[in-house]
């Protein structure tokens, strides 16, 4: 069974627009910023295919130092996503290897898949042997997997 792990913020939630990212890195120490988030477009139906298909599906997110982040974003995601277990949701503190973490969980990097829209992720998720795929709105090229629309994982994975 392949894994599959996604990032949350602007990755299944929609975190800031461009251009509004100084709002929204203000607002989020405050109650209620995680919580509400916007799902973004097919994120939903796209996990839920992947689970159905046979793959481990998994969230990987990093916390700020709020008293609200971790829960809030385990009760969004308990709304939006209640197909994916909690031993199954692992969030971090900002600025930790997402790789390193996943490894040091006992889980394996090494082909497994990383959706997110942070490229440092993404380069250490390769750097430990992992498949980095891109999150990203626009055309602009660099990565050779990119996701705009979440029905595009599907054209990366069944390739």
């Amino acid at each position: 069974m392949k894994t599959i792990f996604y990032d949350m913020d602007n990755t299944l939630a929609l975190f800031s627009i461009k251009g509004e990212e100084g709002q929204a890195l203000e607002k989020m120490f405050e109650k209620g910023f995680f919580r509400n988030l916007p799902v973004l477009e097919n994120s939903i139906i796209a996990l839920k295919v992947l689970v159905k298909s046979g793959f481990d599906v998994r969230i990987l997110s990093a916390c700020v130092d709020s008293p609200y982040c971790k829960a809030e974003k385990i009760e969004w995601l308990e709304e939006h996503f209640p197909f994916i277990p909690k031993e199954k949701i692992h969030l971090m503190e900002v600025g930790q290897n997402k790789a390193e973490i996943i490894q040091n969980e006992g889980l394996t990097v090494n082909g497994s898949y990383l959706v997110d829209d942070y490229s440092k992720n993404l380069q250490q998720w390769l750097e430990y042997g992992g498949i980095p795929i891109k999150k990203r709105f626009s055309n602009k090229k660099g990565w050779e997997n990119v996701v705009r629309n979440h029905l595009d994982i599907f054209e990366i994975l069944f390739r």
